[in-house]
């Protein structure tokens, strides 16, 4: 019996020793949780206070050495004399913020070759002016699933904004929103590998909505400049370049796998390459850019748009008038220029060696070639000379295109709205105006709250599901649940100052249809904004859309945010493209959670109008809810 008993205890502490064990193997994060916590830094700060509201800290160097997972880091207004390391990574769906206080004016004097030096994931840096650099405003190396955006980095003495894979391959980052001038050399510079170390890849970087100008050479490279390969995956979108010049300068040059740039508009660069110099690339992809005036120096007549030494290229529904050099020029490479504009360039289109064709562009000068099925003739822009680009009705480029699958022009409007595609970068619209959203009633402004970026979600939050969510064995299958006693009443927030709402019973939110129509629910209680909301039964193939119109009262960066009401049995990737002033823009939006509030989808440019639309298109789950949008002003376009 004692024997039994003393075996029983040492079984008993052998297990507790074993859980103790296994609990210290599985990491802290099953121990207690830690809460996200908000620091300050002010120019009245001390680095040994704690960091609070009214202790805040002295450098935004001690908020990066201090922050962990999810923390934020608000920078009071003045002028910051550091170089600032950020070494320390967020986690998904915790990401690491530093943003500028309430709006003020942050300026960072850097004291050593880089401004900001980025060696981690999961940060968002937002709303900095970054001067004088020895080197880089900022360097990203070794980086992943970062933001930095709202930000201006200028007089730099090599790049603005560069990438490099010194410290390991730099992806999936997003630069938005900056602006990016007067550096010695490029505005944003993203290059591949060591001196004489190849094989550091970068993938999947985004370039989107920035100001990028008289920079002392190219606006954007993205180049093997050291060693190969090339970044791949770039998509270069919504910026606008222009003014940048040099020795080698010019608008764009860049190489490599899997580009895509596309709602750009390119103009007034000079240096060799002028426009945009496309080189060594496969499975690349240029569309509905704007590239006008540009005055290349080099031999090879650039200018304009210059394919070379690459393959399966797609130049479509571009825009390209006023260049010295070719309009076009593809050469060594296997390209298709279909849909352009070609007007009054040095030489419209100009096809030397490899397989390029070209198709249905409008020639309007002398060319050296003219493709297949040309559109003769002057395009009739409405005011080039006072910078719109735009298409009269009388045009001879309205629906002479063919189907190439671009559905949106650069501004987001949907192709075709003829009985054809048009020519260019700009679809005539055949619609009545968008009607005006009714400003909400202001209030007090609040502190602009700190946004977490969807474009740059690290995995697993960006993997779409492919397995059909089911409906709760209680719920009707094609039905809205009827909400029960227990569900709060329908809020209707107060907003901060100037919001601008759509509510689905609102004149500016319209549907079609063809496969399963919209149908509106009412309930006086349940996570509605308001009384209803829209919904759509089955996933569908996106012909089934609800859109969102509205006018902003300024141009400006504005955050776009959706409400909706969740359900387990709802899709988890419902598709919400933001139509803005640098084309348009989709994000999946998970309908399953976070219902009864507004959440982000993220922050655009708009110049006076835009919409948000939904759809069908979904991989499970069913009824599409669609209620509605708000748009916060949070800044100015870059570019005015």
């Amino acid at each position: 019996m004692i024997e039994t008993k003393k075996h029983s205890v040492w079984i008993a502490l052998a297990l507790v020793l074993l859980a103790a064990v296994t609990l210290l193997s599985l990491g802290p994060r099953l121990l207690v949780a830690r809460a996200a916590q908000t620091y300050y830094v002010a120019t009245n700060g001390n680095d040994s206070n704690p960091g609070t509201q009214d202790r805040p800290w002295r450098t935004i160097q001690k908020a990066a050495n201090s922050v962990q997972a999810g923390d934020t880091v608000y920078v009071r207004g003045g002028t910051y004399n550091e170089s600032v390391y950020f070494k320390r990574s967020g986690q998904s769906g915790s990401l690491i913020t530093f943003k500028n206080y309430n709006g003020e004016s942050v300026t960072v004097r850097a004291t050593d070759w880089v401004g900001f030096h980025l060696n981690a994931n999961g940060v968002v840096i937002d709303g900095f002016k970054v001067f004088g650099a020895g080197s880089h405003g900022i360097f990203i190396t070794g980086a992943n699933y970062n933001t930095v955006q709202n930000c201006e980095f200028a007089e730099a003495g090599w790049a603005g904004i560069q990438f490099g894979g010194d410290n390991g391959p730099a992806s999936n980052n997003t630069i938005r929103n900056n602006n990016v001038h007067n550096n010695r050399h490029e505005g944003i510079y993203l290059r591949g590998g060591l001196e004489g170390q190849s094989g550091i890849r970068m993938s999947n970087n985004v370039i989107e909505g920035n100001d990028i100008h008289h920079n002392g050479d190219e606006g954007i490279q993205n180049t093997a400049t050291f060693a190969p390969p090339y970044p791949d995956g770039t998509i270069i979108r919504g910026n606008r370049v222009h003014d940048n010049s040099g020795s080698w300068g010019g608008g764009m040059a860049i190489g490599g796998d899997n580009l895509v740039v596309e709602n750009n508009i390119v103009y007034s660069n000079g240096g060799e390459v002028g426009g945009i110099w496309f080189a060594d690339a496969n499975n690349g992809i240029v569309r509905n850019n704007l590239v006008v005036n540009n005055h290349g120096t080099w031999s090879y007549g650039n200018g304009g748009i210059h394919i070379h030494n690459s393959s399966n290229m797609q130049i479509s529904h571009n825009t390209v008038s006023g260049n010295n050099g070719a309009g076009i020029y593809l050469r060594d490479s296997r390209a298709v220029a279909k849909n352009n504009i070609l007007s009054r360039n040095g030489n419209q289109l100009r096809i030397s060696g490899g397989s390029s064709s070209a198709e249905r562009n409008l020639i309007d000068g002398g060319s050296d070639t003219q493709g297949a099925s040309p559109v003769q003739g002057n395009p009739q822009f409405v005011n080039p000379g006072g910078g719109d680009w735009h298409l009269q009705s009388s045009s001879p480029a309205i629906d002479k295109g063919a189907d190439v699958g671009v559905r949106n022009d650069m501004e987001g409007v949907t192709r075709p709205q003829g009985n054809g595609f048009d020519l260019g970068a700009y679809e005539r619209a055949g619609q009545n105006p968008a009607p005006t959203a009714t400003p909400q009633p202001t209030s007090t402004p609040q502190p602009t709250a700190t946004a977490q970026p969807t474009a740059t979600a690290m995995p697993p939050a960006t993997v779409v599901p492919t397995d059909p969510t089911q409906p709760p064995a209680t719920a009707q299958p094609t039905m809205e649940p009827k909400p029960t006693l227990t569900l709060t009443p329908s809020p209707v927030p107060s907003e901060p100052a100037g919001a601008i709402i759509i509510d689905n019973s609102d004149s500016g939110f319209q549907v079609r249809f063809s496969e399963d129509g919209w149908e509106t629910f009412k309930s006086a209680d349940g996570q509605h904004y308001g009384g209803s909301h829209a919904y759509n039964r089955q996933r569908g193939t996106g012909k089934d859309m609800a859109r969102w119109y509205f006018d902003v009262p300024e141009p400006g960066i504005y955050e776009v945010y959706a409400w909706w009401w969740d359900g387990s049995w709802r899709p988890k990737d419902v598709p919400y493209t933001i139509a803005h002033a640098y084309g348009s823009s989709t994000v999946r939006m998970n309908q399953q959670t976070n219902g009864g509030k507004w959440v982000l989808l993220g922050a655009f440019a708009f110049r006076k109008d835009g919409h948000v639309t939904i759809s069908d298109s979904v991989s499970g789950g069913q009824d599409i809810v669609a209620d509605a949008i708000k748009l916060q002003r949070v800044g100015g376009l870059r570019w005015r």
